[in-house]
Order: C-alpha cells, then sequence, then structure tokens
C-alpha cells in the first residue's frame, strides 16, 4: 500500500506493467530457464536482471542465451563478489586463492567461482575438489599451465591470497551491484563480457561433478 503496488494475475500483465524485471531464484537455478520461457515472450525491449547462481549447468545457461537472442531481450547475471573492491587490483592474476562459506558448497560456491573467473579469465581446463577436515579445497587449473583455488566451509569469511598476501574482502560489493544493476536498467550496457557468465557456470557445474564423485578431475567444458 505504501507504495502503491497491486498484485498482478498473469506473467503477461506483470511485463507490461514493469519497465524492467528481476528473475530471482537464487537457491534453484534450475528455475531460471522455466521462467525465462515464461518472462520473455512478453519482455521484449525490457532490460532484465538474472540472479545468482544463473543456471545449474553450461547447457541451461546456453539456452537462456538463445531465448534473450530469440525474443531481443537484454539481460544480465552475476554474483555481488564479483564488485568486491578489494579484487579489483588483481584482475589478470597469474594466481589467486579464494576462501568463502555459506549453507551449501552447491549454493555459494558462485561467488568464489565468479571472483576466480574475473581474476583469472575464462580459458578453464579442469577442475577438482578434495574434502578434508570439514573444507572443500577446490583446484582449477587454466588451459595456460594457471592454477587458481578455492577454499568452502560454511564458516568462513569471504577473502583471498595473491602475491602471499591474504586480504578480507569487507567492502560494500551488494551496494555496487545495486548501483551497476540500475545502471544497466538505464543504458542497457555490461560491464563484463557475458561468456564470464558461461564459462563460471561451467566452471561451478564441474566442481559439484567432481565433488559428487570423490575428487575426479573433471574437464570443463
Amino acid at each position: 500500500k505504501a507504495y502503491h503496488v497491486s498484485r498482478c494475475s498473469s506473467i503477461k500483465e506483470l511485463c507490461e506493467k514493469c519497465d524492467n524485471i528481476f528473475i530471482l531464484a537464487p537457491s534453484d537455478p534450475q528455475e531460471h530457464l522455466l521462467l525465462a520461457k515464461e518472462v520473455f515472450p512478453y519482455a521484449k525491449g525490457k532490460r532484465i536482471y538474472i540472479d545468482k547462481t544463473f543456471s545449474p549447468n553450461r547447457l541451461e545457461a546456453e539456452e537462456i542465451f538463445a531465448l534473450a537472442k530469440q525474443y531481443g531481450i537484454s539481460f544480465f547475471s552475476t554474483s555481488a563478489l564479483r564488485y568486491a573492491k578489494e579484487i579489483e587490483h588483481v584482475k589478470a592474476a597469474e594466481s589467486i586463492e579464494m576462501f568463502g562459506g555459506g549453507r551449501t558448497f552447491e549454493e555459494y560456491i558462485i561467488h568464489q567461482v565468479e571472483m576466480l573467473v574475473k581474476t583469472m579469465g575464462v580459458d578453464l581446463k579442469t577442475a577438482q575438489v578434495i574434502h578434508k577436515d570439514d573444507v572443500d579445497h577446490c583446484t582449477v587449473t587454466f588451459k595456460d599451465g594457471r592454477v587458481g583455488k578455492l577454499n568452502f566451509c560454511p564458516r568462513l569469511d569471504f577473502s583471498f591470497q595473491a602475491n602471499g598476501v591474504k586480504t578480507m574482502i569487507t567492502s560494500d560489493y551488494f551496494g555496487v551491484l545495486i548501483e551497476k544493476i540500475l545502471s544497466f536498467f538505464e543504458t542497457g550496457m555490461i560491464d563484463f563480457d557475458p561468456s564470464e557468465t558461461l564459462a563460471a557456470m561451467s566452471l561451478r557445474e564441474a566442481l559439484i561433478e567432481s565433488k559428487s564423485h570423490n575428487g575426479e578431475i573433471v574437464t570443463i567444458q
């Protein structure tokens, strides 16, 4: 009532009345493709933000991109941790080690994955997850021989180590994300290449596969 918001009777009505759209199923990324199929046909010319985790795997990520092209939709998706100011100076890093937690590996590893792709690039090769002492130790190799590491434990705060220096992430990355979303809604411009979103989904999928197969080394799509 305070903001004069009314309930819509259908997704079609919602899309017609909205200037911009959020698609939000962060704990259930398998819902994002289903929602995109419902929303995109009625949202041509409108800009959409799809929350992390963007998709459960590379295949469904590619399907969402194909749907967006079919219906002329502009969208983007990212973890807020991409905009942690602390990692800006290590972009294009030779090596980096990430640390972080959250409720479950499947839901929260995306934050470290996004930071790794942002800092080390998309030429991913293999992924491996070894569980030891309540920590999932992830090793990611790149086609040029570089190695990145991710460490997940529910109790860990987000941080990273580069060039021998460990840095805690304390900046207002959620605030920056909101600024980026609003800017995208106004201009349609995204400040990173969409290939990074596809790479992040490929890496997350490979990490989950390795974890479920007791540390098997998985080749990343």
